[in-house]
């Protein structure tokens, strides 16, 4: 049997020879791919190590710190990031805060954050009431006599509004300027620790 090679995409030289990826299961059939052609594999995937990277979060975390992937600062120490020094370490192990994930996850600055975000979303126009049938409560996470405010009032309420803040830890957490629900809510330090938490999620190590 004749083989036409152009209909086929082979060609043939004395210094080279090509066969078209088409052409593959018709030659290997007839037994000159392992003769005369060898077809290129896909190219390898590249590591994310390998990738020149510019981008830099150097005033989140300490110097020893910038060469941590995600992944390894989720678990690394909270004084990690830059501005946790012995004061504000020793608050935060009040809170059994130790790691950056610990940060991430406390459930004060959480609760804090969700009611500044619904605060933008509250019908605050006069005269508008809750609906009586609504079902949503904050009992478990707010003290008695804030269980009636609205987001927009709660938001700029004292810290030790929060179930197990009290009095105290609330004026330690003033003094460190985080007085209130919507301060808690914006501290950069809580908000660097959730975005490297989240960003390990699809980092691959």
């Amino acid at each position: 049997m004749s083989v036409n090679a152009r209909s086929v995409g082979f060609v043939s030289s004395v210094g080279s020879r090509f066969v078209s990826r088409s052409s593959f299961v018709s030659y290997k059939n007839l037994g000159f791919c392992n003769r005369f052609c060898s077809v290129p594999t896909a190219p390898t995937s590249i590591k994310p190590s390998a990738i020149k990277a510019t981008f830099n979060f150097e005033l989140a975390v300490k110097k020893k710190y910038e060469v941590y992937s995600f992944t390894q600062l989720v678990s690394a120490p909270v004084d990690a990031l830059q501005g946790v020094g012995p004061k504000l370490l020793e608050v935060l192990n009040h809170y059994s805060i130790k790691t950056v994930q610990d940060l991430a996850q406390w459930k004060y600055a959480k609760a804090s954050l969700a009611i500044l975000d619904l605060s933008a979303f509250e019908n605050t126009t006069e005269g508008h009431v809750r609906d009586p049938e609504s079902k949503s409560s904050l009992e478990h996470i707010l003290d008695k006599k804030y269980e009636t405010m609205q987001f927009s009032e709660l938001k700029d309420a004292p810290i030790d509004c929060l179930q197990g803040i009290s009095k105290e830890k609330g004026e330690a957490l003033s003094a460190l300027k985080l007085g209130t629900v919507t301060k808690l809510a914006q501290w950069k330090l809580f908000h660097a620790a959730k975005s490297i938490c989240i960003l390990a999620e699809f980092e691959k190590v």
